[in-house]
């Protein structure tokens, strides 16, 4: 996920965010964070929203409400087509649904133990972990499809204060 380095790099310089200082705990942190909601928390929430039957009926609807109903159709099975593959080619979906689940149960577990005692994912004050973690987790916590992790992420105390703090602090919230 290189690019999004550069974006979240960008935006962060744009905002006057600090990167974090390299060879510190926090920095080390944030990196591991950063990477597991790129490798791994991002295909999960790709397999909850466009492969496993309850997200992919609400993606089926999206798709309705924006176009015709015969690009729906074509634009969905592409979608799940293509997306299909990459996860088998990652590894993912060799997993099956209750493998992938726990997966992403036992990391948004160990985010929320992490988040219980500190108050950011990489440092005392929002990081380039915080944005990429809350870009995975805030479409979770919002949607209203009733997939296994998702709905898992809504019942995780520190993870929901943490999500409203930076909902506030980045203006997506009232404050």
């Amino acid at each position: 996920m290189a690019d999004s380095d550069a974006i979240i790099a960008l935006l962060a310089r744009r905002h006057g965010i600090p990167p974090p200082v390299a060879g510190t705990a926090p920095a080390a942190a944030g990196r591991g964070w950063k990477m597991a909601a790129e490798e791994g928390l991002h295909q999960i929430f790709e397999w909850e929203l466009i492969m496993l039957p309850e997200g992919s009926a609400w993606f089926r609807e999206l798709l309705r409400s924006e176009m015709s109903a015969p690009l729906a159709v074509l634009v969905h099975r592409m979608s799940r087509r293509s997306l299909g593959r990459q996860l088998h080619a990652r590894g993912l979906v060799r997993l099956g649904p209750e493998q992938i689940a726990a997966r992403g149960r036992d990391l948004l577990d160990a985010l929320d133990l992490w988040l219980g005692v500190h108050d950011f994912v990489e440092g005392p004050a929002p990081g380039i972990a915080d944005a990429t973690m809350y870009g995975m987790l805030a479409p979770m916590l919002g949607w209203p499809m009733d997939t296994p992790v998702a709905r898992h992420a809504k019942t995780l105390p520190a993870i929901g204060a943490w999500s409203d703090t930076i909902a506030r602090r980045c203006g997506f919230a009232p404050a």
